[in-house]
């Protein structure tokens, strides 16, 4: 069972992931997990610049859960911005690889 995380655990995990993601060069499961943690911290600015990282990068095969869920977060945090187009975009791009991933498609409406 997961339980919630206190802040300190947030912020100890936010330190380890960006020391990750700046060793790995663009780690997406870092970079989603670094993310995820931001938006806990309610500073989504931060997580949607640290997403836009990711946003453009090739789709493969190891990487493609985590890079989905990136897409799907990003789109998120664009529709709760007002930015509909860009959210738009990732979610068609989500389905392109993923046509079963209903989160895209709620998110689309």
């Amino acid at each position: 069972m997961r339980g919630h995380l206190g802040q300190q655990d947030v912020e100890l995990a936010i330190s380890d992931l960006t020391t990750l993601a700046s060793q790995e060069n663009l780690r997406v499961g870092a970079t989603l997990g670094l993310a995820n943690g931001y938006v806990q911290q309610k500073q989504t600015a931060r997580a949607r610049n640290l997403l836009k990282r990711v946003a453009s990068a090739a789709w493969l095969v190891e990487e493609a859960e985590h890079l989905e869920r990136c897409w799907l977060l990003l789109a998120d945090l664009h529709i709760q911005a007002g930015r509909h187009d860009a959210a738009t975009e990732l979610l068609r791009r989500t389905l392109q690889h993923n046509q079963s991933c209903h989160r895209a498609y709620q998110l689309l409406g």
